[in-house]
């Protein structure tokens, strides 16, 4: 058929769209949703072979061909491709959540927004509600690692790219007067730069990162330590000296700067705690820093089990989990006022 019979066709009848889907998502059932296909909708009906089809009337009143014709749609990256197309075919943006206007969409482009987070503090988790909201991919604005040297530094290139653009920068950036001193020319230069400094009590986060270790492959693994195994106290002692060294500098570090810098009146402070006990007041209390809606980030939302994190986000499971003599080797160098600060018993 041409494209002009098909125009003269979509005028003058009702069509018929079919989606044929293996496998589904939340964030593809968001999007049908949002574009009125929703996947509850009795409407579907279930085949014996996990596929489901479903049929819907589309009175055509304009030029416009129907896109909506999806076949076999069967992993992730392809439901991305489908929901980009989708959006880009209607003018329209998609959040995760919903679609949303192109007046909207670019002002919340326009946003720019640094997570600085600690190492398993569920930045994860935050990283992708950022995206989602801000509608833009993550800007890796760092070079380096936290567990090597200096630590993450920014790049200056790829950071004034993103002060130009907005935007989410998300990183384990160390507390340096290097970084601080790019931050600032960043606030300098856009008055409305938002920073979250987000952080975890260390000795929960050792806990995780000692059982994330389990689950470590390939580069991190062979570049943090050797494929020898360990034992549990040879892992305490070995990620004391790694990883709960370096988190209780980073906490220090960043808390002693933020007070002596311009960078605290456009810093919040949050805590994994929050996240975890609390989601609904974070939620608001990160919407209304940034300038969303609290329905836009939607980090409250449960994460869907083994998609965005490695465990369960506990806050007090290192109580029980390490030596008496253990915890007291945590304490000594962990100081009672960044405790107190953070609400950290």
């Amino acid at each position: 058929m041409t494209d002009e019979n098909l125009i003269r066709k979509l005028k003058s009848d009702e069509i018929k769209i079919h989606i044929f889907i293996s496998k589904t998502t939340n964030k593809f059932n968001n999007f049908l949703d949002g574009a009125g296909l929703n996947p509850k909708s009795d409407k579907f009906t279930w085949h014996c072979n996990n596929k489901f089809e479903y049929h819907k009337i589309i009175n055509v009143k304009h030029e416009k061909p129907p896109l909506l014709i999806f076949d076999r749609i069967s992993s992730a990256q392809s439901i991305t491709e489908v929901i980009s197309e989708f959006c880009e075919y209607e003018k329209l943006f998609f959040n995760g959540k919903k679609l949303i206007t192109p007046h909207e969409g670019n002002t919340l482009r326009n946003k720019r927004v640094g997570l600085i987070a600690m190492p398993k503090s569920g930045s994860s988790w935050l990283k992708a509600a950022f995206e989602n909201a801000l509608l833009s991919d993550d800007y890796r604005c760092f070079g380096g690692s936290w567990a090597h040297g200096e630590g993450q530094q920014l790049s200056i290139p790829v950071f004034s790219s993103f002060i130009n653009r907005g935007g989410l920068m998300k990183s384990h950036i160390s507390p340096t007067k290097f970084n601080q001193k790019v931050l600032e020319d960043g606030l300098s230069r856009c008055p409305d730069f938002k920073l979250i400094l987000h952080l975890r009590d260390p000795r929960q986060a050792l806990v995780s990162w000692i059982k994330f270790e389990d689950k470590m492959k390939g580069p991190l693994k062979t570049y943090l330590h050797s494929k020898k195994e360990y034992n549990v106290q040879d892992k305490f002692e070995y990620f004391y000296q790694v990883f709960y060294l370096t988190m209780v500098d980073f906490i220090q570090g960043w808390s002693e700067l933020l007070d002596s810098s311009q960078l605290i009146s456009n810093t919040l402070i949050t805590t994994q705690e929050e996240l975890k006990n609390h989601p609904q007041s974070l939620n608001e209390k990160l919407s209304n820093w940034i300038g969303l809606s609290p329905g836009n980030l939607a980090i409250d939302e449960k994460p869907v089990e083994g998609e965005l994190h490695f465990r369960k986000g506990r806050t007090d499971e290192w109580k029980g989990f390490f030596s008496k003599e253990q915890i007291n080797k945590l304490n000594q160098v962990l100081p009672v006022a960044i405790r107190e600060k953070f609400l950290w018993e």
